[in-house]
């Protein structure tokens, strides 16, 4: 006679016995379960589309990726018979979620210049930079530094808060960049101003019909041609004392004057893709998909000492 001892797994939420055909929900990390009716009552929680538990939530980084739940819900159901237009739909999600999951930080140039010599990644490619420059008076100089330093010449570098008219742009020059930069908000000292930098080997024209300033919105545009092919690529600041719905507003109102393809947008946009928690940070995640754009960057762009991390600035 032989006989087996099964071992039961224990809800680490009630303590009891998951019993043969309980629906459970288990750690993406150390796999610790719980009965799935008591998720809402225990510390479990979904960070990134995956269920962590009250030891490994606190070492998991949230990332911005909505499209990861869509990318799984369609492997889970691939036999489906989908039209050819359905399932060119999927590709481009699954692709969109791949880039925002393999979002990289870097510690230091030394890691950036590191990671562009073991990469494909050539001059000759398309390439965006953006930062939010708090005043090109302060701190234009060491910007220049950086770029001398970096393995690399990004195509174009959109600027927010240079604090800078226009007939001013000559004191703030980049090697092998031509300067575009839009008028400032008349009524601050400070906390205005944007700007593009675009490179040498591009050929750009202002768009002027694209470049607009408000109390509630800024931007600057140009079409640029990168050999055969032709771009739209803007920078737009959301000043945090502006309305938000305005800058939504006029956003749409630029984006409908721009090509189905091929844009780009850099920009300090005010919203956190990591929370958009209220209203208007939706209706701006809504807005900006019905235009086909995406953000490149994933991760937190803005940290303070004492201060959550937010993902305010971004590339779309």
């Amino acid at each position: 006679m032989m006989s087996r001892l099964l071992h039961k797994e224990v809800c680490w939420h009630c303590k009891k016995n998951i019993n043969f055909g309980q629906v459970i929900t288990e750690c993406e990390s150390c796999r610790t379960v719980i009965h799935r009716k008591c998720f809402k009552k225990s510390s479990f929680e979904i960070i990134n589309s995956k269920h962590y538990c009250t030891s490994c939530k606190v070492n998991i980084e949230v990332i911005y990726n909505p499209f990861e739940a869509l990318c799984q819900s369609n492997s889970e159901h691939s036999d489906r018979p989908y039209d050819s237009e359905i399932g060119d739909c999927f590709e481009d999600l699954n692709t969109i979620s791949s880039i925002l999951n393999n979002c990289s930080r870097y510690n230091n140039i030394t890691d950036f210049n590191n990671s562009i010599e073991a990469s494909s990644v050539k001059n000759e490619n398309l390439s965006l930079l953006f930062q939010n420059v708090d005043g090109n008076k302060t701190n234009f100089d060491s910007l220049a530094v950086n770029m001398q330093r970096l393995n690399h010449k990004f195509s174009v570098i959109g600027l927010a808060e240079t604090n800078t008219e226009p007939e001013n742009k000559s004191l703030f020059n980049l090697d092998e960049y031509s300067s575009y930069y839009q008028n400032i908000n008349s009524t601050k000292f400070k906390g205005t101003g944007v700007a593009l930098y675009v490179h040498d080997s591009l050929k750009a024209e202002r768009d002027n019909d694209l470049c607009k300033t408000t109390t509630d919105f800024e931007s600057v545009f140009v079409t640029a041609m990168m050999g055969n092919e032709k771009m739209k690529i803007g920078v737009t600041y959301n000043p945090p004392s502006g309305d938000d719905k305005q800058y939504i507003m006029e956003l749409e109102k630029i984006l409908k004057k721009c090509p189905n393809e091929n844009i780009y947008l850099l920009g300090d946009f005010n919203f956190d893709f990591l929370t958009l928690s209220n209203e208007n940070s939706k209706k701006f995640e809504e807005m900006i998909q019905s235009f086909g754009l995406f953000p490149l960057i994933s991760k937190y762009t803005h940290c303070q000492p004492n201060c959550r991390k937010t993902c305010i600035d971004n590339i779309l």
